[in-house]
């Protein structure tokens, strides 16, 4: 016989399982709504390629337009690459002033960031929404022209090298960066990920802006089944970001995964190139169109593996590479 305390306990259980599942319902339904409401908006195509989406322009930010030297060989591949494409070029002040007159809701979260790192990974949410296009933080050195791939998608991110993925994040399925972005102006993800910028806003830096929080907002994302134009494409690692981080402490946490004992087949199988390499980064694959540098510009080892390069300052508006100097119109 059920004795009156076990039926309460049920009882309450079973409230709690309902609550579960009304509160996952009432997360994902509001989503797919804006999965069709975004798709269905008349968002500004004027730097819209023909068959595809995604913006012909190239996003790219500093503090202000000093930037150290060393980003000058990289910043210029971008152009060499697409002399057909707009450069946009932000900075801290343009920054604040797209949030400012498009996302004002946001302003005082964005104002409030402990640092500027955190404001600079935020600011490129805002233009992904706003503009769409290529954003690509300036240690992303442009191998070929970024076309063929933007043009059979409405919206990309990038994933870290499997090196990464697997052995420093056990991220099997690959681990989500946020140094390069793509995608069509107004779509729902971007939506997403600035709606719940605040859940994480005072946490670390990787977490609450970086690119863990944007691999979290991505699972939860596809979990949710948008598609056609509303859909987000996983890069290949080689696409974007064949090379690993090949800073001392980045080296000896790979040597430390590797010397793990291990079963599983990728771990091994990565670890017995990087060995292989000597863990030193080669000449990226035929395949690639971009590769990121691993420049750690707020760390104590950017001068030290930089030295000159990374004190003398230049100005970018000086290099001839017809830069667009945001003004947003209110």
């Amino acid at each position: 016989m059920r004795t009156p305390r076990k039926g309460y306990v049920c009882l309450l259980v079973g409230l709690f399982v309902v609550f579960l599942i009304s509160a996952t319902y009432w997360t994902f339904v509001p989503l797919r709504r804006t999965c069709e409401a975004e798709s269905q908006s008349k968002s500004n195509r004027s730097h819209i390629p023909v068959g595809s989406t995604i913006s012909y322009i190239i996003h790219q930010k500093w503090d202000d337009y000093n930037i150290p030297t060393v980003f000058i060989q990289w910043v210029k591949s971008w152009r060499r690459h697409h002399p057909k494409w707009q450069y946009w070029f932000w900075t801290n002040d343009s920054g604040r002033q797209l949030v400012a007159k498009r996302y004002p809701q946001y302003l005082d979260m964005y104002d409030n960031y402990p640092s500027n790192i955190h404001r600079s990974d935020a600011l490129r949410y805002f233009v992904m929404h706003e503009f769409g296009g290529v954003y690509a933080d300036l240690d992303i050195e442009s191998l070929k022209p970024i076309d063929p791939i933007t043009a059979r998608h409405h919206c990309l991110l990038s994933l870290e090298t499997e090196a990464h993925g697997i052995l420093l994040y056990s991220t099997p399925n690959g681990q989500v960066s946020n140094a390069l972005l793509a995608c069509r102006p107004k779509h729902p993800f971007y939506k997403f990920v600035i709606e719940n910028l605040h859940r994480t806003a005072k946490t670390d830096v990787f977490s609450s802006t970086g690119p863990f929080m944007l691999q979290k907002r991505y699972d939860q994302y596809s979990a949710m089944g948008c598609y056609g134009r509303d859909f987000v494409q996983l890069a290949k690692p080689d696409d974007f970001m064949p090379s690993f981080d090949d800073q001392p402490v980045a080296i000896e946490r790979l040597r430390l995964a590797c010397q793990k004992i291990t079963i599983e087949k990728d771990r091994k199988r990565i670890c017995k190139r990087l060995r292989q390499q000597n863990y030193q980064n080669i000449f990226p694959p035929p395949t690639s169109y971009t590769d990121h540098k691993w420049v750690h510009t707020y760390t104590n080892q950017f001068r030290q593996k930089y030295g000159k390069s990374a004190e003398k300052l230049v100005d970018i508006r000086n290099l001839q590479i017809n830069i667009t100097d945001v003004k947003l119109q209110t």
